[in-house]
């Protein structure tokens, strides 16, 4: 059951300290560890979201404390008993004596991960009180910005029949004015072309689709960087420190989640300044770590350097031309000469050799 349980957490987006190499461990503490509490009221406050239900339930601060163990079991079989939990052994007897072994904890992260998956699948299309409070709170962003727009501005309070065109042709005017008295401040626009609203909704399409394309990268990054740390714990030494190692991870690796802010606007204010490139290493303060700052000492040469490494030796002798001379070659060729010269000669004449002797022999025979 822990590796369905791990394939569940991992189809959720979960990217915890709850894993292969940690969850019997973190089972075995079970309501003393921060992490199972921390998944588990989690998924308690994904499901009252979805269907809307009033208990919470809060992970312990402390590990190993009895106190916040216990606040945190009854908190959760409040929610249990609202939620309508099937299994007796997590909802019935003293609430000190419940999930005291890692088979129990299991059991509850199975049934809360396979109720959070069938919410999913059930409000698929229905959006949640998480969801529409992040509508809302996209909406007061948008007043607020306009509100502070205003502001800067010195425009008083728009009317409330006013409309949005005539609201934004007075700001675009009131911008122009403002330019014209200081020239070269903001410089000139990175878009000088003027475009219908076909060309901004296939604007609007091609940033959806970079934003996409960015934060799989991102994804695939943070991946990356979630595989290096966990072999950095492999060792026996680390092991020891894993916990207090994945404490002080886990708040910075939640930062980098937030997705792609860029948008339509962002090209709308983009200034031609963005056209001038600056080098990295332009600014040294900005490179200055305290890793920089240590100097390594004599490393011993490894090579490698084309330019002062020899040739292999040939597998194959060079080829020569024959030469005559004083040796066993030179006195065949001597020898050869006798008989007209040559080596040819030397060959036709063993040959003619050879013919005489068959033509020897059968002259033998005949007389025989």
């Amino acid at each position: 059951m822990e590796n369905e349980v791990l394939d569940a957490l991992d189809d959720i987006g979960y990217t915890g300290a709850l894993n292969s190499d940690t969850i019997s461990e973190i089972l075995k503490a079970g309501v003393a560890n921060i992490t199972y509490t921390s998944v588990i009221a989690h998924l308690v406050k994904e499901l009252c979201d979805f269907y809307d239900i009033q208990e919470s339930v809060g992970p312990v601060a402390v590990e190993n404390n009895a106190e916040a163990s216990k606040c945190f079991l009854m908190e959760l079989s409040g929610f249990l008993r609202e939620f309508g939990c099937p299994y007796e052994e997590l909802i019935n007897g003293p609430v000190e004596k419940r999930l005291q072994d890692s088979e129990s904890c299991l059991l509850l992260l199975d049934y809360l991960l396979g109720e959070f998956q069938a919410a999913q699948l059930y409000y698929t299309d229905i959006p949640t009180e998480s969801v529409r409070n992040q509508q809302a709170s996209t909406e007061l962003s948008c007043s607020e910005c306009l509100k502070h727009m205003l502001i800067c501005l010195s425009f008083p309070k728009p009317p409330a029949n006013i409309t949005p065109v005539q609201l934004f042709t007075k700001i675009n005017s009131r911008v122009n004015e403002i330019i014209t008295h200081h020239p070269g401040a903001l410089g000139s626009p990175l878009l000088k072309a003027r475009l219908t609203p076909n060309q901004w909704i296939k604007v609007s399409e091609y940033n959806n689709k970079l934003a996409q394309e960015y934060n799989l990268r991102r994804e695939m990054l943070c991946k990356r960087l979630d595989v290096t740390i966990q072999s950095f714990l492999w060792s026996d030494r680390a092991k020891i420190h894993q916990d207090s190692a994945l404490r002080l991870y886990q708040p910075l690796r939640q930062r980098l989640k937030d997705p792609s802010a860029v948008t339509v606007s962002d090209l709308l204010s983009a200034r031609d300044s963005l056209l001038c490139i600056r080098k990295t290493n332009s600014n040294r303060k900005g490179l200055e770590t305290r890793v920089n700052k240590v100097l390594m000492g004599n490393v011993p040469d490894r090579g490698g350097r084309t330019g002062t490494m020899q040739a292999p030796p040939p597998e194959m002798p060079a080829f020569a031309k024959r030469q005559s001379g004083p040796g066993p070659m030179g006195s065949r060729q001597q020898s050869g000469g006798k008989y007209g010269g040559g080596r040819g000669r030397v060959q036709g004449g063993w040959s003619d050799r050879n013919s005489g002797s068959k033509a020897g022999g059968k002259t033998s025979k005949l007389h025989h």
